[in-house]
């Protein structure tokens, strides 16, 4: 009875784990590349701004529609991200910590230079 039957969709790299599936009676449907209108449907905005054609053209010429490889630089883009924000705001309490260093009520004037 087909109106009983599960479709799934998901994406793997574990190939023992598709060829395991197939066995149990599983239909399986490879894809081996997206087109670019469907990776780029998926990948921008989420992980690239919109208007950054030259950034996408990069990422396109780099992996092309291999979904594995477009969701491993999408997640070295996260972690760009993350850690060039986490950066930023240990610079911008370094400046504080020095800033506020430098300025005590209890030094002498000349101190300050």
């Amino acid at each position: 009875n087909d109106s009983a039957s599960v479709r799934l969709l998901f994406q793997t790299r574990d190939a023992i784990a598709a060829i395991r599936a197939q066995c149990s009676g599983a239909k399986l449907l490879t894809v081996n590349e997206w087109s670019e209108d469907m990776a780029r449907a998926t990948f921008v905005p989420r992980f690239l701004e919109a208007d950054d054609e030259v950034g996408w053209r990069s990422i396109w010429a780099l992996v092309g529609g291999h979904p594995a490889h477009l969701r491993r630089v999408a997640h070295l883009l996260v972690t760009e991200r993350q850690r060039a924000a986490r950066t930023q705001a240990q610079e911008a309490m370094e400046k504080k910590r020095i800033a506020a260093l430098r300025f005590r009520p209890d030094r002498s004037p000349d101190s300050e230079a």
